[in-house]
């Protein structure tokens, strides 16, 4: 009997023991709960403590913006229709809006501002009128504008290509083109992704003019030709254009006499060395000129330099020659080049020149062998 008083004894003195243990436990518990939202609260404990949602409201109060502040426009990407996201790749092109698709980003579609500017209505293209190059049912390329002081103080032409298919990225380029018939090349070259209308500048450089002689611009001739990206070298559309800004003239003006040492003169190619120009940064640049008076595009071609009795190659400055046209074509001789060969001063040129029909060099149009001699 004792001893089972004894044991009851002691089971009573565990539970209570226990009772305890649990006691501690759970004040512990909620201390270090406390604890923890005091910590990722923004208030103090004692600001957290008897508050359930304390923690909450404080945690509002610092991510929710002061309502005497402006609102960011552009966390709401959807209050505007018109706007577009910086992260679309494509807006800052419109199929719909072709003003839109001018990116400040890239410099080639950012006309230059003109003082002076012939309007649309004053554009004609030869062939079909008004102001279109190309149109079908694919794409369309037509001119928008013309600046007359662009960007350089060149020439600018503001040329539109519209992607009107559905899946189908399409390149638009301008080829072999020409100022009052002197060869020069703007280098546009626009690109389209389906549906899209992109605008771009054709810039002919205010140096390019100056050096023939153009005041006015009265013709530009050129060749086009849209072809998908991922076949570069097949054509889907190609084709020749015309432009004349104020109307076709009667005749064009031959504004650049060439002087020099006439070398060729026959089966319609023209050909004189106008001069040597001497840099002391670049080099030495042996500059001629070509005229083309056949009816097919011709290849300029030079080989076999000498420069003071010394096999020198040089950088050459040849394009493709379509009829009618006339270019100054370069020969330079880089400093760094003349300095190895330990040349100083510059005697005596020589090299070889042929002409030939650009499509089939075999066939070779004219062609000779050239000696100059400086004193």
């Amino acid at each position: 009997m004792k001893m089972k008083r004894i044991l009851a004894m002691l089971m009573a003195a565990t539970m209570v023991l226990g009772m305890v243990s649990c006691s501690d436990d759970d004040d512990d518990s909620s201390k270090g709960k406390k604890k923890k939202d005091s910590e990722s609260s923004v208030s103090t404990v004692d600001d957290s403590e008897g508050d359930p949602d304390s923690d909450t409201d404080s945690e509002t109060d610092s991510s929710e913006p002061d309502d005497s502040s402006e609102p960011d426009d552009s966390s709401e990407p959807d209050a505007d229709p018109d706007s577009k996201s910086s992260s679309d790749p494509d807006s800052s092109k419109s199929s719909t809006d072709p003003d839109s698709s001018k990116s400040s980003g890239d410099p080639d579609t950012n006309p230059g501002s003109g003082t002076s500017k012939v309007q649309t209505g004053d554009v004609s293209v030869e062939g079909l009128g008004s102001n279109v190059i190309l149109d079908n049912s694919e794409c369309t390329l037509r001119i928008k504008e013309i600046q007359e002081q662009g960007k350089y103080n060149g020439y600018s032409i503001i040329v539109e290509a519209v992607n009107k298919t559905s899946n189908k990225n399409l390149n638009f380029e301008w080829n072999d083109c020409s100022v009052n018939n002197y060869a020069m090349n703007p280098f546009l070259s626009i690109n389209t992704k389906p549906g899209q209308t992109v605008e771009a500048d054709a810039t002919f450089f205010g140096m390019d003019l100056k050096e023939y002689n153009i005041d006015k611009v009265s013709q530009i001739k050129g060749e086009y030709r849209v072809f998908d990206p991922s076949d570069f070298f097949e054509s889907i559309y190609e084709g020749t254009f015309s432009i004349f800004p104020y109307g076709k003239p009667s005749s064009l003006e031959k504004t650049y006499q060439p002087d020099g040492k006439k070398v060729i003169d026959k089966n319609g190619i023209l050909m004189y060395v106008i001069e040597g120009r001497d840099d002391e940064n670049i080099g030495y640049t042996l500059v001629n000129y070509v005229e083309n008076n056949v009816s097919k595009p011709i290849h300029i071609f030079y080989d076999n330099f000498k420069v003071n009795g010394k096999e020198l190659d040089g950088l050459t400055s040849s394009p493709r020659l379509t009829p009618g046209q006339m270019v100054l074509s370069d020969v330079t001789w880089t400093k760094q080049k003349l300095d190895n060969a330990g040349i100083t001063d510059i005697t005596s040129i020589e090299f070889d020149i042929e002409i030939s029909d650009y499509d089939n060099r075999t066939d070779v149009i004219a062609s000779d062998h050239v000696t100059l001699s400086f004193s």
